[in-house]
């Protein structure tokens, strides 16, 4: 399976934008080119950080048309599945770590009809998620510990890429891979390099000059760093 520019899609992480300000910042990335909204939603437990509830999904689908990736990042995903489905979620990522029973967990989020998600941290090893990717439709290596933005960008999340990668082109699959955390303009290359199609940035779109000569800038990059490879 070749990747094309095209079909490397930018996710803009809400968690960098402005919390005052958050309509406009997704209106701007969509505006300025970007194909999804990833939404991460903490709890202060499973990492050290309070972010987002269940009253912003429908806020935010007023004002958008993207799809809202909504990545939990805390104790009880099951618990929440059913309540953010209806909401509108477009894509619910659970963390491996956090699902007694993977299977079921993916299983829950797939009968609302909406895609199903694994994130992995930089200190989990990917071998025990492969044997689901078949029922994924995204795939979300961790190259940060989750918790904060503008953290620097682990170098192991690149074996796990291209790992990912072999694993889903040799059965010929259906599955975006993800990358998030530290993807910005030094990092890019890499992570596209190594299999990623599906680059989650916070920092590098929302707390740079503008959201769409941002958004713009990065395009030109994977283009620069698929090289020749044909869009067709």
């Amino acid at each position: 399976m070749s990747q094309h520019r095209g079909s490397i899609k930018i996710a803009a992480s809400i968690l960098a934008a402005d919390f005052g300000c958050l309509a406009d910042a997704v209106r701007e990335a969509e505006q300025g080119g970007a194909d999804a909204i990833h939404i991460d939603m903490m709890d202060g437990h499973y990492v050290r950080n309070i972010s987002f509830g269940f009253d912003l999904i429908p806020a935010l689908k007023k004002r958008t048309s993207l799809p809202m990736v909504v990545h939990l990042e805390l104790d009880n995903p099951d618990d929440l599945i059913d309540p953010l489905a209806r909401l509108g979620s477009d894509i619910i990522v659970v963390q491996d770590d956090t699902c007694p029973d993977l299977a079921e967990t993916i299983a829950r989020i797939r009968h609302h009809r909406i895609g199903a998600g694994v994130g992995v941290n930089p200190d989990r090893p990917l071998e025990p998620v492969l044997p689901f990717i078949d029922r994924l439709h995204l795939l979300v290596i961790l190259a940060v510990n989750p918790g904060f933005g503008g953290q620097a960008f682990d170098l192991g999340a690149l074996l796990k890429l291209e790992k990912a990668r072999r694993w889903r082109d040799g059965r010929n699959l259906n599955l975006d891979i993800g990358v998030d955390g530290g993807v910005n303009e030094e990092t890019i290359g890499s992570v596209l390099r190594a299999g990623a199609d599906h680059l989650i940035m916070g920092s590098a779109i929302f707390q740079r000059t503008g959201v769409a000569a941002s958004i713009a800038g990065l395009r030109g990059l994977i283009d620069k760093s698929l090289g020749p490879i044909s869009d067709s």
